[in-house]
């Protein structure tokens, strides 16, 4: 059992809670990291989330560590009464959502830029492990404890989509449950077929719009049977052409929008046009002249130290300890996670 001490409380989820804490390595070196404990399982056949994504850590980083990604370090018991797991994660900082709390709900065009390249690249290096996310979206990307580099993280929901036995691309089925947050769900999963590499992409599409734009039309979306109000998202979401969401943005998001609706199930993203669809957007707009390090959540232009970093991920823990709903920008039923029919509050 490794000795490790919990400090602040970041969030919980459908499996448990999660702490910051520190971790005292047996060679001297003490880590930061993030506790997820789980919850006492109520039957004995009941699936862990926790046990399932350090398998999907495992599987990423098997043939060394993807940068990124947080590295798992131990998942076993927790020996905190609950008769749960526990998975020990590297400590990151704050996520894209946190941070848009501090640029008053949009992110300039530079900063979303920045964020589209990096975003993409890792949706590559995971889609390349053969594993796709599942739920993109602003909580699950965050920055580094000591970097501006954007990790992926949250890979409770992510599943392979290589077969293990044939080694060939899981075949086309439809009549699945939704899996992920309705708000930024591709259209295909709210048709209910199998996920693919291309709907990640679509679920970043709509992440990247709704960072720049502060909303989605679907946000508004007030009716209380669930399935209706899915249904109503699913049919703007196909109502609204790519053009016309974007038509107050630069159209290349547009253009990221229909590349998504165009790929065929099982065909492989062309990430580095994509990538460089953006570059061309950003050397346009001369960015590429100024400080490539800053960010429109940074103070006065400079680069964001080790400290102001932390300090960000720090404030919205202790808001989070002592006011759990508000840290969780007051969520509407869109935000819920639908997994296999069940609600999951994030």
């Amino acid at each position: 059992m490794p000795r490790f001490v919990k400090e602040l409380f970041i969030g919980e989820g459908s499996f448990g809670t999660v702490y910051s804490g520190v971790w005292f390595g047996n060679d001297g070196n003490n880590l930061k990291v993030a506790l997820k404990f789980e919850n006492k399982p109520s039957t004995e056949n009941e699936h862990s989330q926790l046990r399932h994504e350090y398998k999907v850590y495992k599987e990423l980083h098997q043939h060394g560590k993807v940068p990124g990604f947080a590295k798992q370090l131990y998942f076993g018991p927790s020996s905190n009464g609950t008769n749960g797991n526990l998975l020990i994660l590297e400590l990151l900082g704050p996520s894209l959502s946190q941070l848009l709390d501090r640029c008053n709900g949009t992110f300039n065009l530079k900063t979303v830029l920045q964020i589209a390249d990096q975003t993409l690249k890792r949706l590559e290096s995971l889609h390349s492990r053969n594993i796709i996310h599942r739920d993109i979206k602003p909580d699950n990307f965050c920055l580094g404890l000591h970097d501006n580099q954007i990790y992926c993280l949250d890979l409770g929901l992510a599943t392979l989509y290589i077969s293990k036995t044939s080694n060939k691309h899981k075949p086309y089925c439809d009549h699945k449950s939704l899996v992920g947050t309705p708000r930024y769900a591709s259209i295909n999963a709210h048709d209910g077929i199998r996920y693919g590499r291309r709907d990640d992409l679509m679920s970043l599409s709509y992440m990247l719009i709704f960072l720049l734009k502060g909303s989605l039309p679907w946000q508004g979306v007030k009716i209380s049977d669930k399935v209706k109000k899915y249904n109503q998202i699913s049919h703007l979401k196909k109502t609204i052409t790519p053009s016309k969401l974007c038509e107050d943005i630069p159209q290349e998001f547009a253009k990221l929008l229909q590349y998504c609706k165009d790929l065929k199930y099982d065909d492989k993203p062309n990430y580095l046009y994509l990538r460089n669809m953006f570059r061309d957007l950003y050397e346009a707009n001369n960015y590429h002249l100024c400080n490539n390090n800053y960010w429109c959540w940074q103070k006065d232009g400079d680069e964001s130290s080790d400290q102001e970093i932390e300090a960000i991920h720090t404030s919205n823990e202790v808001t989070f300890n002592d006011d759990c709903n508000k840290l969780k920008r007051k969520k509407s039923f869109n935000d819920v996670i639908v997994n296999d029919n069940k609600r999951i509050k994030r």
